[in-house]
C-alpha cells in the first residue's frame, strides 16, 4: 500500500536537512571529534568509579581487619589469660608498630 507524499511538509524539511548536509560538507571532522570528546569524558567517569569502588573495597578491607584484631584480643581474653594492663598495652604498641602502610600514587 502506497502513502500519498505531503508536498509542503516535504519542501519545510528539505531546507533544514540542506543546512545539515552543508555543515557536514564544510566540517566533516567535527561529528568525530564530538564523539571523541564524549567518549573521552564517559571514560574519565568510568576511571572516577574504578578509584572510588577501590577506595571502598580498601576501607571494607581495613575495617574487617580491625574487627578481626579485636575479636582476637576478646578471645585470648576470654581464654583465662591473666595479663595486666601494661601487658595489654605492651601487645597494642607492638601491633602498631607492625602496621605498614603502602601509599601509591
Amino acid at each position: 500500500m502506497v502513502r500519498p507524499i505531503d508536498a509542503q511538509l516535504t519542501i519545510m524539511q528539505t531546507s533544514a536537512v540542506e543546512k545539515v548536509q552543508q555543515t557536514q560538507q564544510r566540517h566533516p571532522d567535527m561529528q568525530q571529534r564530538y564523539f571523541e570528546t564524549k567518549l573521552k569524558e564517559e571514560r574519565d567517569l568510568e576511571k572516577e568509579r574504578v578509584r572510588e569502588s577501590e577506595k571502598i573495597e580498601w576501607a571494607r578491607i581495613r575495617e574487617e581487619e580491625r574487627r578481626r584484631g579485636s575479636n582476637q584480643n576478646l578471645e585470648k581474653n576470654s581464654q583465662g589469660e591473666n595479663k595486666t594492663p601494661a601487658d595489654l598495652e605492651m601487645e597494642a604498641d607492638s601491633d602498631e608498630q607492625g602496621l605498614h602502610v603502602d601509599i601509591r600514587i
